[in-house]
């Protein structure tokens, strides 16, 4: 990139982004390695630039990054591609600040980045599409005393990378694997062969544990309430029937 002050992420199709300028007045880029074009991304939006990044880039060429409205005071992220245009995400819910800083993308079109306390103190967020912005502080069960700061990074299967604060005063990286409801025998999909050990979790956890040692208990909480238990018998049947 002509001028650009450095690069953040290139894909397999040979798309890069990065940035050029200061913090202050930072403007993302993109550039083509197969057609040596480029372009600001801020020209992609109305009015003149205050802060625009571009952060992550995916294998279906979909670009990710944050865009700062003139008065400061509201960071909306967005996606791009050639194909799809801009699209703004949406903020935080309620109880957050109006900034959602997003880090990475995968070809699913999830998001990850950072959003903002009252307080101003950061806290790991992932975006899609049916459910919004979230706290994944609230969707998962860190460690006693550990805080998820910020997300980093995900794959294109769901796994995500990030970095936290707690549990001895330091800080430390951490991966969130997601759970594959219902894939009980952990042979990457739900299906009959699934059965045999969803019986057997219900049963006796310990004797599942035991036969299936590297496959999550928390595969078979198939209704999403935070436990294993008969209550997940329909939601398990759900998704044999949707296969």
């Amino acid at each position: 990139m002509s001028g650009g002050n450095g690069g953040a992420r290139v894909n397999n199709n040979g798309l890069i982004v990065g940035w050029i300028g200061g913090w202050a007045t930072t403007n993302g880029f993109v550039y083509d390695l197969n057609t040596n074009q480029q372009f600001l991304v801020s020209s992609l939006f109305a009015g003149p630039n205050i802060q625009t990044t571009a952060v992550d880039v995916a294998d279906n060429d979909v670009i990710v990054g944050w865009r700062k409205e003139q008065n400061g005071n509201v960071s909306y992220g967005y996606t791009w591609s050639a194909d799809q245009g801009v699209t703004l995400l949406p903020l935080p819910p309620a109880g957050y600040q109006p900034h959602f800083r997003p880090a990475g993308v995968n070809t699913s079109g999830v998001v990850v980045g950072s959003i903002y306390t009252p307080t101003g103190s950061s806290r790991a967020a992932v975006y899609d599409p049916v459910n919004g912005v979230r706290d994944l502080n609230t969707l998962t069960t860190p460690l006693s005393g550990f805080t998820l700061m910020a997300a980093t990074a995900i794959n294109n299967q769901g796994w995500i990378v990030g970095y936290g604060y707690g549990g001895g005063g330091m800080y430390k990286s951490y991966v969130l694997a997601p759970i594959a409801r219902g894939d009980l025998d952990c042979d990457g999909d739900t299906d009959f062969d699934d059965i045999n050990p969803f019986v057997l979790a219900l049963s006796d956890p310990t004797a599942y544990q035991t036969a299936f040692p590297t496959c999550p208990l928390r595969n078979g909480d198939c209704d999403a309430d935070g436990d294993v238990d008969f209550d997940d018998v329909n939601a398990f049947v759900a998704l044999l029937s949707a296969r």
